[in-house]
């Protein structure tokens, strides 16, 4: 009886390494993917997070929209938040985009230079932008009007 409640332990402890292995796996997947799309940009460009219609994220990986959002969930960039009715929502997890974005070096210094990407849920000045980033991504949690 005590070896299958050791054994039961280790494989618990080897399912939640495996699950952040492969966050990490798939995060620098996607962080690879996000620099090259912005080195092949020439002017800066903006992509929605939420969503799969006109300018998403979705649409430029190619991925079907479940794999995006089996994407987003496993690389915990998203999380599902239970409501008190019941329901479920689904969340940006801010604080994940950020410290991905560091962690794979995309975004720029505290001027803006250097950067591939940035991430913003408020209007973009275009105009800012290109004169910081050159070519580059930009990510928004929600949609908002270009100026």
């Amino acid at each position: 009886m005590r070896s299958s409640r050791r054994t039961t332990g280790q494989v618990a402890e080897n399912s939640v390494a495996d699950d952040a292995t492969d966050a990490c796996s798939l995060r620098r997947i996607f962080a690879t993917f996000l620099a090259d799309s912005s080195t092949s940009l020439g002017r800066p460009y903006f992509y929605l997070i939420q969503s799969n219609g006109w300018k998403s994220l979705c649409l430029l990986t190619g991925l079907s929209v479940q794999d995006y959002s089996k994407l987003l969930l496993q690389s915990k960039l998203v999380r599902v938040r239970n409501n008190k009715d019941g329901s479920r929502s689904i969340r940006v997890d801010r604080d994940e985009w950020n410290l991905f974005l560091g962690r794979f070096e995309l975004r720029g210094d505290i001027y803006g230079k250097g950067g591939c990407v940035e991430l913003t849920d408020g209007y973009i000045n275009y105009t800012a932008i290109e004169r910081t980033m050159g070519g580059g991504l930009i990510i928004q949690q929600q949609t908002k009007s270009l100026r």
